[in-house]
C-alpha cells in the first residue's frame, strides 16, 4: 500500500510540475491590461474550497488585482484547513506574492462585458493566525466563463509543496475575474 501510495504522490508532483512548464497562452496587450479577482466574496459564492487525496479541506476567500503587462499581483484573504472529517487543523490568511500567468477564455454575452472567465496561476505567501506557521505556494484560480476548456472545473487549486500538501480536486465556491478599464 505504501507502494502506491508513493507512486500516486510522485506522478501528482510530476502532472503539477509538467503543468508549470507547459505551453500557457497569455492574454497580451498594448500597454498594462488590469484585472481584479474574486474567490468566494461578493458578487459570487464562497468559500471556495479545495481537496487534498486524502480528504482534507482547504477553504478559502479573497479577492485582489493584477496586472499583465507588467506582471504585477495585489491582495489576499482567508484560508481554513480542514481533516476529511471537518474539524479544523489551521486558520490564517493568505496573501498574493506573484502573478505567474493568466490565460483568459473570454467573456459571456449573458453576464457584463467585464466579467471574464480564465486561469491564473499566482505565488502566495500563506501564515497561520498564531503566526506559527509561515511557507509559500502556488493558487490556481480557474472562471467558468468564455470559451471554456474541456475538463475545467470552477475554483481554485492550492500546492504547498514545503509541507506536501496539494488541494488539487475543486470542490465548491465561485470565482471571478473583472477586467477593469
Amino acid at each position: 500500500m505504501k507502494i502506491v501510495r508513493k507512486a500516486i504522490f510522485s506522478l501528482l508532483i510530476l502532472g503539477f510540475g509538467l503543468l508549470l512548464l507547459a505551453p500557457f497562452n497569455t492574454t497580451s496587450a498594448i500597454g498594462p491590461t488590469f484585472y481584479e479577482y474574486k474567490l468566494g466574496v461578493d458578487p459570487v459564492d464562497g468559500p471556495v474550497v479545495a481537496m487534498d487525496f486524502h480528504g482534507d479541506r482547504i477553504e478559502l476567500t479573497g479577492a485582489g488585482t493584477f496586472s499583465l503587462n507588467p506582471h504585477t499581483v495585489t491582495g489576499g484573504g482567508d484560508i481554513v484547513h480542514k481533516d476529511k472529517d471537518g474539524n479544523i487543523i489551521n486558520t490564517g490568511t493568505w496573501t498574493a506574492t506573484r502573478m505567474w500567468r493568466y490565460q483568459s477564455w473570454g467573456t459571456s454575452p449573458d453576464l457584463p462585458s467585464t466579467f471574464e472567465g480564465g486561469r491564473a496561476l499566482i505565488g502566495v505567501h500563506l501564515r497561520s493566525t498564531d503566526g506559527s506557521i509561515e511557507t509559500d505556494g502556488l493558487l490556481w484560480v480557474t472562471c467558468l466563463i468564455g470559451n471554456v476548456p474541456a475538463g475545467s472545473e470552477e475554483g481554485v487549486t492550492l500546492l504547498v509543496p514545503r509541507f506536501g500538501l496539494y488541494f488539487n480536486t475543486e470542490v465548491s465556491g465561485e470565482t471571478l475575474f473583472i477586467r477593469m478599464p
